[in-house]
């Protein structure tokens, strides 16, 4: 049984792709194949962020990495306005459309 968990484990980690690095400004976005990830707000005092990722919003904090809508965000360092972060996500079918919008988070 615990080998078949391990197994499991292993296939999960092969299917979510290697992070990518990127800077995001309040209010600006960025597109990772069919994830379009927003950040919407910088909290510098409580190191944490606010971001929207395909109309799902999230609050992702400097501790850990936190799973927003199927994306993996680990914020490296908060700035007064933007946000360095470390995007993980798995790409099923790639294909972006209206339902990547994030015009309902705003």
């Amino acid at each position: 049984m615990k080998a078949l968990l391990f197994l499991f484990l292993i296939g999960a980690v092969v299917l979510v792709s290697a992070g990518e690095l990127v800077t995001l400004r309040a209010g600006g976005s960025q597109l990772f194949d069919n994830k379009n990830v927003t950040l919407l707000k910088v909290d510098p005092v409580h190191d944490s962020a606010v971001f929207c990722v395909n109309g799902q919003k999230g609050i992702v904090r400097e501790e850990g990495v936190t799973n927003v809508n199927g994306v993996y965000i680990e914020l490296k360092r908060i700035r007064t306005s933007s946000s360095d972060i470390e995007v993980s996500y798995v790409c099923k079918h790639c294909i972006c459309g209206s339902e990547c919008s994030n015009t309902i988070c705003f």
